[in-house]
């Protein structure tokens, strides 16, 4: 449901109230990209808080998962607006945990415009760009059973 502005004199209702409190509501991301989701568990939540949304999106790989070799997307729970203030999106953080017990990893999302998705990335330690999280070699991301990511991203509702 759209986010309508308030009115001047407008009585306040529980509907109104609750368009406005951010209540966290959990939802199952559905990833695509990975050539096998094995034994992984994807969770996800988010708020709105009038036309804005706030997401996270996390994967603990399983047994049996295995990475694609190009772009990484999670669903987002409301699609992206048409137009934001930047043509490029809205950028987010997140973080990659290699289940060797070895120090995380910084992670990006991105949320397109108009967008039903966000993009999964991870850091390319030659130069610090960001890459697919499938491009080949992504050194110091292990995608194996006991790892886990998660991302996290503000956005406008459309």
């Amino acid at each position: 449901m759209a986010y309508a502005p308030w009115l001047a004199g407008q009585r306040i209702t529980a509907q109104r109230l609750a368009d406005i409190s951010g209540t966290w509501t959990s939802y199952t991301p559905t990833w695509v990209g990975l050539t096998a989701l094995g034994a992984s568990a994807s969770t996800g939540r988010w708020a709105r808080i009038g036309d804005t949304i706030h997401v996270i999106v996390a994967l603990s790989w399983g047994t049996g998962s295995t990475m694609g070799t190009g772009a990484l997307t999670a669903s987002l729970p409301v699609a992206a607006s048409a137009a934001p203030l930047s043509p490029g999106g809205w950028q987010g953080l997140g973080r990659y945990v290699p289940g060797d017990g070895s120090s995380w990893r910084i992670m990006a999302g991105l949320v397109q415009p108009a967008a039903t998705t966000m993009n999964a990335f991870v850091v390319r330690w030659t130069d610090s760009g960001y890459v697919n999280p499938g491009t080949t070699p992504t050194p110091g991301y292990p995608w194996a059973a006991g790892s886990s990511m998660r991302l996290e991203v503000t956005y406008e509702a459309a």
